[in-house]
């Protein structure tokens, strides 16, 4: 019962119900053991005690939401309640106007607090629990200056009314802070459903890159959010000082530590991107509950900090295991005649080869099946490819098999016994090892630390071996023909380059089954020859391999036998020599789908006015000067190698990049386009290449995020229109074929294609007079192709100019009226589409050093 309700409830309506849970389960408690707890006054003073920490958790939700801290409110309260008092003294202790005075310069402190740590970390990007412990430091010294280490004391009555007030309504006490609490909750959640700027505050904390590709100034929305935050300390100021009639110089010490509990019990993450004020509010009430019981009882001070660093822990353990209850009633252990794989680490190895089987597999997410009843054999010593629509569940099945997810039914046999996989280490020593289409690197670590991260090499099993490592590294990257400096940190490489330290890191943990997921999509055609070489080497040592790809013509090239899923059911499973193509396609998809990249062309008029014209555009150490047009209705491809300054130019003309001289026009007038932002208002848009980092705001909606380089389209008087975003929403989901199960799925649920999808309509919803589209159909199946570029048609058709940038060339001569090749960050050569071939395409690609050359 339990499991199905808890199941049926949204992740933040459940956390609710828990929060509740545990603040009734402390109201009784203490009710049984604290005298005369249980009474109307126990409520106002529980609002009179939470009033100021509830003001700052607001303030502080927004802070972590966006990916900062603030570690300075206590402090803020400190300085500004100290300023404030001296000048409202000095103006006269008891007048109306001192009052006014005292509060505004409460806020215009606190506020001007809040700016600089905005701008120190928004504008200079400087890491806020750094920038906050300055301040905080600072404020106290300032404070403890100002006021000479002694209280001042605040007799203006109007001043204090807020924080000292109370009505009296049928013998119950009502202070008046209470108003001031009840208007913030209703306003700010009302905000941040109904605003921009909520949006734009998820957005910014869970995906910065990404924000800033939507339009979003990033640095802006972190210097306002620490403004607010500022304006609510200012508040806080007020009520405080009115509380106490005086302003202490060491007001709001330790009042970080309670106001950050109570948002993360609230369900704010300290990563950034997810929260609620409505779960912050409830952390409020459970640590005000809390803080109120402790103060009841006659006990030494220290136990107080004891206590209730004992409540919260225990608190948020009991949420903890409350909201891993569904997984704890579908989970079960299954024992008897089973693999202890444990003992079995280290003995798998290829040349054994071994067989492994899924049978009848079934897994569903929310009630949505994503495998029904699939089996799967995997033989040693073959490549086996899996195929299938974005959506079929391939990434499910891998995922299963790497223990990721874990089944709902189905078994599974590693040479005829059966083994439960249940976690990756489990899947690790099977021998199994996973190269997702997603890099799983660390950016910060080196081409040799990521490749041996979990299995490091030591010397006297104390310290790292790092020469040998090193060593190491280097024959892998030998084996797969890469020049690479291994002792340089990963997120200094370009994506092919990352790519392939993902293959070099699976190759390293001597595995018998290799799991391979798009390895080609961000590799060149040179890289994707080698990686082959390797494969069958890896085959010929008796390892088995299943490859995932949407590129059926390596699929047939490389694979031995082939298991074609759709709609998370197994279609068929056949020899490599028994299909082709285009049988592989229609078991795909259901239909058959031919001529993926060619369309019509000559929608464009030679002589009309470019849309875009660029004049000598260069960017120093990157590209050299180039000079390009693009007319409406045209199709402008942009070839080369990896790195030869495509997507580097793509870049530059959308503002992601400054580039250092050159002109750009659009439709005749010189513009000078500094960041997307600017790009998007003249009507230019850009799909990224690499929609994880720069397209996607993960745990966000699908709707938000198709919505959010044009939130204008989703706005009705000023406030979001949740009705216009769902209608945007059905509208891109029926026109790509987007596989979600809601408009409020988060978009991080989706298959990696489905969420290509969503990042090409986010572009298309502003309606740009320039699209520029970077590798839009990596990842995406043979359907999915076929459908970009019908709609590469039809806005040619419709008299938009569009750059395409693809590393397949079929593509590109297929889509394409002109083609560019640009070679180490020059023009080689310039094609039309009508008497252009791969070989004139790769021969200017390798070109070093060539002028212009028109064909």
């Amino acid at each position: 019962m339990a499991n199905r309700i808890l199941g049926k409830m949204s992740p933040n309506t459940k956390r609710y119900w828990i929060l509740l849970g545990i603040v009734a389960a402390f109201l009784i408690i203490f009710s049984f053991t604290i005298n005369n707890f249980a009474s109307i006054m126990t409520v106002t003073n529980l609002v009179r005690q939470s009033a100021v920490f509830t003001i700052l958790s607001v303030g502080m939700t927004l802070i972590i939401i966006v990916g900062g801290i603030d570690l300075s409110v206590g402090a803020n309260i400190a300085l500004s309640g100290a300023i404030s008092a001296l000048v409202m003294n000095s103006i006269g202790p008891d007048s109306v106007l001192g009052a006014v005075i005292g509060i505004l310069v409460s806020l215009f402190v606190s506020m001007m607090i809040g700016a600089v740590n905005g701008f120190l970390c928004g504008y200079l990007g400087i890491s806020a629990f750094i920038v906050t412990l300055g301040m905080q430091a600072f404020c106290k010294g300032l404070t403890l200056m100002v006021t000479k280490s002694a209280r001042i004391v605040v007799s203006n009555r109007f001043y204090k009314w807020f924080g000292s007030a109370e009505w009296k309504i049928f013998g119950i006490i009502i202070p008046a802070v209470t108003i001031i609490l009840i208007l913030l909750i209703i306003f700010s959640i009302w905000a941040m459903k109904n605003l921009k700027y909520g949006v734009k505050l998820y957005a910014v904390g869970g995906n910065p890159s990404a924000a800033f590709a939507s339009g979003i100034n990033v640095k802006k929305t972190i210097f306002t959010t620490h403004v607010l935050n500022g304006l609510l300390c200012g508040l806080a100021t007020v009520i405080t000082i009115g509380r106490a009639s005086s302003a202490q110089p060491l007001a709001g010490e330790g009042l970080e530590f309670t106001v950050i509990t109570a948002v993360v019990l609230g369900g704010t993450s300290l990563l950034g991107g997810v929260g609620t004020l409505g779960g912050t509010f409830l952390g409020c009430l459970l640590m005000g509950t809390i803080t109120l019981g402790i103060n009841m009882v006659s006990i030494p001070v220290y136990w107080n900090y004891i206590i209730e660093g004992v409540c919260v822990l225990v608190a948020v353990l009991a949420d903890q295991l409350v909201v891993s209850a569904r997984t704890l009633f579908n989970f079960t252990y299954r024992k008897g005649n089973i693999i202890d794989h444990r003992k079995m680490s280290g003995q798998l190895n290829a040349s054994d080869h071994h067989i492994l089987e899924l049978k009848g597999i079934d897994k569903s997410f929310s009630g949505v099946p994503a495998l029904k009843n699939v089996s799967f054999r995997i033989e040693g010593g073959k490549v086996h490819g899996l195929v299938g629509e974005n959506g079929a569940g391939k990434s499910t099945l891998i995922k299963i098999l790497s223990g990721v997810y874990h089944k709902d039914a189905g078994a599974i046999f590693l040479d005829g016994e059966p083994v439960e996989i249940n976690t990756t280490m489990d899947s690790k020593n099977l021998g199994i090892s996973v190269i997702y289409q997603e890099f799983a690197l660390i950016p910060e670590l080196t081409v040799t630390q990521n490749t041996f991260l979990g299995k490091e090499r030591k010397k006297f099993n104390l310290f790292l071996a790092k020469n040998e490592m090193e060593r190491e590294t280097e024959k892998l990257m030998e084996k797969l023909n890469i020049q690479l400096n291994v002792k340089r940190k990963v997120k200094a490489l370009s994506v092919s380059r990352q790519q392939m330290v993902e293959i070099a890191k699976a190759m390293g943990s001597n595995s018998w089954l290799m799991v391979m997921d798009e390895p080609t999509s961000a590799i060149t055609d040179a890289d994707k020859e080698e990686l082959f070489k390797v494969i069958r080497e890896m085959k010929a040592g008796g390892m088995s391999i299943v490859y995932i790809s949407h590129r059926l013509q390596e699929v047939l090239e490389i694979c031995d036998d082939v298991t074609v899923l759709r709609d998370g059911e197994l279609i068929a499973t056949v020899p490599i020599d028994n299909t082709n193509e285009q049988e592989l396609t229609k078991m795909m998809v259901g239909r058959e789908i031919s001529d993926v990249f060619s369309r019509e062309k000559g929608f464009f008029d030679p002589e009309a006015e470019p849309t875009l014209l660029v004049e000598n555009l260069y960017r120093e150490g990157v590209f050299e000067p180039i000079s390009f047009s693009v007319r409406p209705g045209e199709v402008l491809g942009l070839s080369g190698l990896m790195g030869a300054g495509r997507t580097e130019i793509a870049r530059c003309i959308f503002g992601m990049d400054h580039y250092d001289g050159g002109n750009i026009y659009l439709n005749g007038l010189k513009i000078r386009v500094n960041s997307p932002h600017e790009a998007l208002s003249n009507g230019i848009c850009y799909v990224s290449e690499d929609r994880r980092r720069e397209g996607i705001i993960p745990l966000r909606s699908v709707k938000e995020n198709i919505s959010l380089a044009d939130m204008e389209l989703t706005e009705t008087g000023g406030k979001l229109d949740h009705d216009k975003a769902d209608e945007l929403y059905k509208t891109y989901k029926n026109k790509f074929r987007i596989k979600s199960t809601s408009s409020e799925q988060p978009i991080v649920r989706l298959s990696g294609g489905n969420q290509q999808k969503c990042c090409v309509a986010k572009m298309l919803a502003c309606d740009p007079k320039l699209l520029i589209l970077d590798e839009p159909t990596r990842g995406i199946d043979v359907g999915a192709k076929k459908e970009i570029h019908q709609l590469i048609e039809q806005m040619a058709r419709d008299n938009m100019a569009v750059i395409l940038i693809s590393s397949e060339l079929p593509e590109i001569m297929g889509a394409c009226d002109r083609i560019l090749v640009l070679s180490a960050g020059r023009l080689s050569g310039e094609f039309s589409a009508e008497n252009v071939t791969e070989e004139n395409i790769m021969s200017r690609a390798f070109a070093s050093h060539l002028d212009v050359k028109n064909e």
